[in-house]
């Protein structure tokens, strides 16, 4: 709960609906597997040659599908660490601190563009 926490878009109830709908993620082999189960890629109806993918699929688990779109939200905005967050991240351990922080640059970036 406190790793998840240190993303941007997730405070306690994100990361309690999370973990009670979808569990240890351990028991996932790769993040795309857990993407699967939680059919959170986007819909493939348009031609293949189009680089949009469309809105993600209506399959899969609502609860987590909705606060997923939520979080994603907060990653509209340049990357930052709030009071809160730097609260959280300072009692993570650094490879959680690192990982959060590469995510936040790298979703920003990526709605940028």
């Amino acid at each position: 709960m406190q790793a998840l926490q240190t993303l941007r878009g997730v405070d306690l109830i994100v990361a309690v609906t999370f973990a009670t709908e979808v569990g240890a993620v351990q028991r996932f082999e790769s993040p795309r597997q857990l993407t699967c189960i939680l059919a959170s890629f986007p819909a493939n109806d348009r031609p293949a040659r189009q680089s949009d993918g469309g809105g993600i699929t209506k399959a899969g688990n609502g609860r987590v599908r909705h606060i997923q779109v939520e979080s994603a939200w907060t990653y509209r905005h340049p990357p930052k660490l709030g009071k809160m967050k730097l609260y959280r991240l300072e009692q993570a351990p650094p490879k959680v601190r690192e990982i959060a922080w590469k995510a936040q640059t790298r979703l920003t970036a990526r709605i940028e563009r």
